[in-house]
């Protein structure tokens, strides 16, 4: 349809407000969505499967006795153009209809699929086909409306397509509202450019996503002309989107319990910094002992993979993995095993090592247990200089939480070390995913009392209590 597709510079107020209409129902389809999986989810009855497939049953026959009705209720028939017999791809419905000869708008919309849909609103039928703006909007009422309630079945449905549909269909209410306003045609675009403008905005103000929904939509129609003002109508309509509600993908996860990083925190977090989130993880030295390690394996939270490393005047240097620490800690048991054997004169087992390690026979075979294998043990050293990421991100005690999310979201990490401001980038504590959960934070503002006592300031005094 790209050659029927173009645009001049007087469109670009109109492509606003149209990107911002776009973007408010789609945050009512985020909304709506989301409500009805969550009711879906809490109803009791839905629990046995063929209460579900019931449901399903049900729903379908609603939606088609709605699509089958409606067209028959005070819709006017129109004659049937004669470009639109010579076209067979052209799919104009009679139902309801006196005659063949005549067409029926809204059950055309209803019947003719998605395809159909894109094809009337794109404006391949602009030169003999007039959509009444009433009805229009009735089908997008309608269509979208259904949509929303069919969300949460037992059945796989897309939110991809009613987006780039409904888009379609308020461009194109669009597009013949600015024609019939009284501006010259030759000074604007056809309605099918605002219809094409409007999925695309849809689409954006939805899935929030930006270059992917351009490409797709210019890669399909062919109408790479319009790559600017599809590029400005995407971008104005996810920012107006991202204002009014979360992404929609990021509720279901939410809804559905699954853990992830926000892009931005939550507004009852906002005030808090990032030694207000993070885990005290006490940090190790180069060179530490077997008790030490295992100690440190211990004490650390759970919630980390990793334990920062460095202490005295250099501060943190690194991180190491707290998996690497444990496969370092059974490696040198094995050796002092091997050491104990040689010392007393026992041969090598048949078995593996590993097995007899945490086994009785290894205490009594290799004399594990006397307090000479032990001090053996104890007495090795561990240098984790082969073992540290020494290039771990580093944000002070008093960074915003806002800059902690952008930081995990736009590098992909998995721990933030937080230092203490002014004091040789002593460690105070680790961030990872999990302290970034919204659950977590609120339960931090209730631990805090959104109090800053005990606070780094800007110059690394530690605050008094308020």
């Amino acid at each position: 349809y790209g050659s029927n597709l173009g645009w001049t510079y007087l469109d670009f107020p109109f492509f606003i407000a149209l990107s911002f209409i776009c973007a408010i129902f789609s945050s009512i389809y985020t909304y709506g969505g989301v409500f009805m999986n969550r009711v879906r989810k809490n109803a009791k009855w839905r629990e046995p499967t063929v209460a579900k497939i019931a449901e399903v049953a049900a729903v379908c026959v609603f939606i088609g006795l709605v699509e089958t009705c409606v067209p028959l209720m005070g819709v006017t028939c129109k004659d049937m153009p004669a470009e639109a017999a010579q076209d067979n791809e052209l799919e104009m419905s009679s139902w309801g209809c006196d005659s063949m000869a005549r067409y029926n708008p809204l059950s055309t919309l209803f019947f003719g699929g998605e395809e159909g849909v894109m094809k009337q609103m794109l404006g391949e039928t602009t030169m003999f086909v007039e959509w009444d703006v009433g009805l229009l909007l009735a089908f997008f009422a309608i269509y979208y409306g259904l949509s929303i309630f069919s969300l949460g079945l037992a059945i796989p449905l897309g939110t991809f397509i009613p987006q780039v549909i409904g888009g379609a269909v308020l461009g194109r209410v669009m597009g013949e509202m600015v024609h019939v306003s009284g501006i010259s045609p030759d000074m604007v675009s056809g309605p099918g450019t605002y219809s094409f403008i409007g999925a695309g905005a849809m689409l954006a103000g939805f899935t929030r996503m930006t270059v992917a929904v351009a490409v797709i939509l210019i890669e399909a129609s062919g109408a790479i002309g319009l790559s600017v003002p599809m590029m400005m109508s995407i971008i104005f309509a996810r920012g107006v989107a991202d204002r009014l509600l979360h992404a929609y993908d990021e509720q279901m996860l939410e809804l559905k319990g699954y853990e992830f990083v926000h892009d931005e925190p939550h507004v009852e977090v906002e005030e808090l910094i990032a030694q207000d989130i993070c885990t005290e993880c006490p940090a190790l030295g180069i060179v530490i002992g077997m008790e030490e390690a295992r100690r440190a394996l211990k004490n650390c939270s759970e919630e980390l993979d990793a334990i920062p490393v460095g202490r005295g005047p250099e501060g943190v240097v690194g991180l190491v993995s707290k998996r690497t620490l444990q496969d370092k800690i059974i490696v040198n048991t094995r050796v002092g095993v091997r050491i104990e054997r040689r010392r007393s004169g026992i041969p090598s087992p048949v078995r593996s090592i590993q097995s007899k390690l945490f086994g009785e026979d290894v205490e009594k075979r290799a004399s594990f247990g006397s307090e000479v294998g032990k001090d053996i043990i104890r007495g090795m050293a561990i240098d984790l200089t082969p073992m540290i990421d020494r290039d771990p991100y580093t944000v002070p005690a008093t960074c915003t939480i806002r800059r902690v999310y952008k930081l995990f979201r736009r590098m992909d990490l998995r721990h933030l070390v937080v230092t203490a401001p002014g004091q040789g980038n002593q460690c105070v504590g680790v961030i990872s995913r999990h302290n970034l959960l919204r659950q977590r934070t609120r339960q931090e503002i209730e631990k805090l009392g959104r109090s800053r006592s005990g606070r780094f300031d800007d110059n690394g005094v530690v605050q008094e209590e308020e």
